[in-house]
């Protein structure tokens, strides 16, 4: 079992929303509008089933992401 979502759970319960913190992490590491990542993020989330977490996933992603995020990093 791979773990996606950095410091985060990919699942709880029968609610699985790994494939959408993947998918989250290769746009933050190709650079990508973080906005536009961040809100794919919660989106995909709600579409796998739960909008609550779907909701601390994004205040997560978007207070704390910024250091995770390619496009900010020095080079």
């Amino acid at each position: 079992m791979k773990d996606h979502c950095t410091l985060w759970p990919d699942r709880i319960g029968s609610i699985d929303w790994g494939l959408c913190c993947f998918h989250h992490d290769i746009s933050y590491a190709i650079g990508s509008n973080k906005w536009a990542a961040d809100w794919a993020l919660f989106q995909c989330v709600v579409d796998a089933g739960s909008l609550f977490f779907a909701s601390l996933m994004l205040v997560g992603v978007s207070i704390a992401g910024g250091l995770f995020h390619n496009g900010n990093k020095k080079k």
